[in-house]
Formats: structure tokens, C-alpha cells, sequence
């Protein structure tokens, strides 16, 4: 089996972060700190050979890879597998007002998140040869 390194890291600090607010499936809006971050995680990774750059397709995640993958002349590949849990009801609201031991129906169960996660691994299969011409590929996921 081929091998694929990952390099994982996260969006930059949404407005949505600072008001404390679960935002699930929502876009997200990058904060002047969290676009600041974006250039810092650029900065970080710009000697780093990336053969893609892979992101939730939500605005937070998408801006940040979008950062990152002009120091490397790439676009980002949105995918919704890599979206934050579905946070059903409790989506846009601030965490005090969640009952975190009973969650709802249609907030995502951790198996539903697992299952997400394995078609992610599945699309990194068939993926990853074209990004790579079968080499080994190095992969960013924002």
C-alpha cells in the first residue's frame, strides 16, 4: 500500500470562536486574528513540499487553506467530508446553552463523524494518485 503523509492543522480563529458559539456546518468568518494566523501557518509551511492542499468546504477552513496555498501556487480542494460536526439545534448557539448530556436527535453521533472520516480516507485513496503522478504524495488538511 502507497504511503500519504498528512499534515493536519486547523482553520484560523472565526469572529464565531471568540462569541464562544458552536458552528457546526456553518461557513465561519475568519477573524483579523484568525487571517493573521492564516499568514503565520503559510509563513510556517512555506518550505514545506506540498503536493495538495485538502479543506472543509466552509468558508473558515476554505479562507485558510486558501492562505496557505498561495505560497505554493496551489488552489485548495474543498471536500465536505472534512466539515465540523453537525451540530443539529445547538448549531449557531453559544456553548453554555448546549445540554451536553443529552444531545438531541440530528446533532452528528461520533459514529456518524467515523463513518465521515473513513469516506475521507476512501477519497484520499482515489485522490491522491492524481495529485501525486504515484509518487508519494504530502498532503495539508485544513
Amino acid at each position: 500500500m502507497k504511503k500519504i503523509d498528512l499534515l493536519l492543522t486547523r482553520h484560523g480563529e472565526t469572529i464565531e470562536n471568540q462569541r464562544h458559539v458552536l458552528q457546526g456546518q456553518l461557513p465561519g468568518t475568519l477573524s483579523p486574528l484568525g487571517k493573521e494566523q492564516a499568514v503565520v501557518l503559510a509563513e510556517q509551511l512555506k518550505q514545506e513540499p506540498l503536493d495538495v492542499i485538502v479543506c472543509s468546504d466552509l468558508a473558515r477552513s476554505y479562507d485558510t487553506a486558501k492562505v496557505v496555498a498561495g505560497y505554493h501556487g496551489k488552489q485548495p480542494q474543498p471536500t465536505p467530508l472534512l466539515r465540523e460536526m453537525d451540530w443539529g439545534i445547538y448549531t449557531g448557539e453559544t456553548l453554555e446553552d448546549v445540554d451536553w448530556e443529552h444531545l438531541p436527535p440530528g446533532v452528528e453521533s461520533v459514529d456518524e463523524l467515523y463513518h465521515r472520516a473513513g469516506e475521507f480516507v476512501n477519497y484520499l485513496r482515489v485522490k491522491s494518485v492524481s495529485y501525486t503522478h504515484l509518487t508519494l504524495p504530502t498532503i495539508l488538511l485544513v
